[in-house]
């Protein structure tokens, strides 16, 4: 996953985009606005995604998925 955001930043930079970040949006990957850093911080529900005993997060019944789609859409 990293290495994909990776690839689209750089694409993006190759392609003079500007302002946009590499995101999961419904499951797919895309290019959004940066958020306002004056928003705060934004949440993550630690105990559904994440195996905090393991530290990784929850992949099961997730094969071919997302790591983070939490249901299909």
């Amino acid at each position: 996953m990293a290495l994909t955001f990776g690839n689209m930043a750089y694409d993006a930079i190759l392609e003079g985009k500007t302002g946009l970040m590499s995101a999961l949006v419904e499951g797919c990957y895309d290019l959004v606005p940066i958020p306002d850093a004056k928003l705060g911080p934004r949440k993550l529900d630690v105990a559904s995604s994440y195996n905090t005993e393991r530290y990784r997060p929850i992949y099961g019944n997730k094969q071919g998925l997302p790591i983070f789609l939490n249901r299909a859409s």
